[in-house]
Order: structure tokens, then sequence, then C-alpha cells
């Protein structure tokens, strides 16, 4: 089974690597509640710091993809 660490990451690296405009949305979405749904699961835990970084660092990524959309041309 994927650890948690992992599902988030992994759903961060698709939003991020989407180039598809009709999809990005809800890649971002699925990112953001995979982040959500981890930084939930370590509340409390003092041991955590690192990753509790990278995930406050995604969400800021996600914010500004989601207030900064591109469009790709060719």
């Amino acid at each position: 089974m994927k650890n948690a660490a992992y599902v988030w990451e992994h759903a961060l690296v698709v939003a991020i690597r989407e180039i598809d405009p009709d999809k990005v949305t809800a890649r971002l979405r699925d990112a953001d509640d995979a982040v959500f749904n981890r930084l939930l699961e370590i509340e409390g835990s003092n041991d955590d710091d690192e990753e509790r970084s990278a995930l406050e660092d995604a969400m800021d990524a996600i914010r500004l993809l989601r207030s900064h959309p591109f469009r790709l041309t060719f």
C-alpha cells in the first residue's frame, strides 16, 4: 500500500504536470484534497515538522497555480 506522503506528493506532481487545460482544475483539487487529508492525519504530531513544512509549500504551490492559470500554445 502507498504511504500517505507518497499519495499527496504523487497528486501534486500529477497536477503540476497536467497539460490539458480542461483537467488542471480537477488535478489541483485532487492535490489539494490529498495535502489537506495528510495535514489532518499528522495534526498534533511533533515529529513530522519536515513533512508539515513540505505540505505547507505544496499548499502554496497549489494556490499559486490556481491564481495564475496558464494556457499552453503551440
